[in-house]
């Protein structure tokens, strides 16, 4: 496990690091952190995959 919100990891890394989780809905993902500070971020990224995974969903079945 690592911190991925620490102060020396780059924001650059923290997008890519949720920019890969909203691309892999198949997946399960927890992200799990005490700093407070990134509350509000971790909240709107979860909103954000859940409206992709709404978005991917109504495609898929849209194709059928």
């Amino acid at each position: 496990m690592s911190d991925p919100f620490h102060e020396a990891v780059p924001a650059e890394f923290v997008a890519a690091v949720w920019d890969t989780m909203q691309a892999t809905p198949q997946h399960t993902y927890q992200s799990l952190t005490k700093r407070g500070g990134y509350r509000d971020l971790a909240s709107g990224a979860a909103e954000r995959m859940a409206r992709h995974q709404r978005r991917e969903r109504r495609l898929h079945q849209a194709h059928r």
